[in-house]
């Protein structure tokens, strides 16, 4: 799954800087998804295999989500635990890119 800041599929170019989750990492948050409160939901429920458009509000709970997920070093006993943290902490600059640009966030499903 791929993140991109925009508000249109159609706009969208593949080529912009973007965040890639890769499948193995979703699996791994979703395994532990009982371990997190609700604000965890919006990070757990993205489904990976198609592609979303996420509003502005959104976009703040994706990053509230991925600092919590942080903040829990659960990703500390991840298989590659460096390469987990610094896509997540990828995923909070771009939610932040898209704030100061007041756009959403595209997620492209694999």
């Amino acid at each position: 799954m791929n993140f991109y800041v925009g508000n249109s599929i159609e706009k969208l170019n593949i080529l912009d800087y973007n965040v890639e989750i890769d499948d193995d990492l979703l699996d791994y948050i979703y395994k532990y998804r009982n371990h997190f409160d609700s604000k965890m939901k919006i990070l757990i429920d993205l489904d990976q295999f198609s592609d979303v458009i996420l509003s502005l509000t959104e976009v703040k709970k994706l990053e509230i989500a991925c600092q919590r997920l942080l903040d829990s070093r659960i990703l500390n006993d991840y298989e590659y635990p460096d390469e987990a943290i610094t896509t997540i902490s990828n995923l909070i600059t771009l939610c932040n890119k898209a704030h100061q640009r007041e756009k959403g966030l595209i997620s492209m499903g694999d």
